[in-house]
């Protein structure tokens, strides 16, 4: 005969397991997007400048919390080299502060190695 123990105890609901967080209580991220098409000819180049050289720069001025590089790959064309650096900082504040400070100079020395080699668009998105 198989026997049950008795307990008083309230059954937990989900929402005292997994408290739910308002999206006003979440801290915002912003994501500083720049995608870039560099010349066949010049991409490998730019890669290696890019990833020993020019991000660490960026993330040296401590504006920023992490960042990644991707190549897009969905292209028709197997020649297209265009790449995408994402940035993210933690306010606006940060953002602002290094496009100020930091960022002029920054773009002035890829336009110095790489002149119209490599063209950026720059956009600034908000997590959600």
């Amino acid at each position: 005969m198989l026997q049950t123990a008795h307990c008083d105890c309230p059954l937990p609901t989900p929402h005292s397991i997994f408290p739910l967080i308002p999206y006003f209580h979440q801290k915002k991220m912003y994501i500083y997007n720049i995608t870039i098409k560099v010349e066949p000819h010049r991409a490998e180049e730019w890669l290696q400048w890019m990833k020993n050289i020019h991000i660490p720069q960026v993330l040296e001025t401590g504006n920023f919390v992490e960042s990644r590089i991707c190549k897009i790959v969905n292209n028709e064309d197997p020649e297209d080299f265009t790449f995408v650096i994402q940035y993210t900082c933690s306010t606006l504040k940060d953002y602002e502060h290094y496009q100020k400070n930091s960022a002029p100079a920054l773009r002035k020395e890829m336009r110095v190695i790489f002149g119209d080699d490599a063209f950026a668009f720059r956009t600034l998105m908000e997590v959600l």
